[in-house]
């Protein structure tokens, strides 16, 4: 289930990266940082049940950094 979410997430975010590199239309870029952070909280919920702490945290540390600049750019 969570390698299904992550597949559906890291496409949006190809997605909407690639949009914004070929139109050089960058108004989409806070909610790809949304989508990234998201992401790297399945990431970081995977490796916990994988018991692999630290590959957990640098990903819970990423959530948490990608999710601050996110909702800066969005408010």
């Amino acid at each position: 289930m969570l390698t299904i979410i992550r597949i559906i997430l890291a496409l949006t975010v190809i997605i909407l990266a690639t949009y914004g590199l070929i139109t050089q239309d960058f108004k989409y870029q806070s909610l790809m940082m949304f989508v990234l952070s998201m992401m790297m909280l399945v990431i970081a919920i995977s490796e916990f049940k994988k018991s692999r702490t630290g590959y957990g945290w640098v990903s819970l540390i990423a959530f948490v950094f990608l999710l601050l600049v996110s909702l800066q750019g969005l408010f």
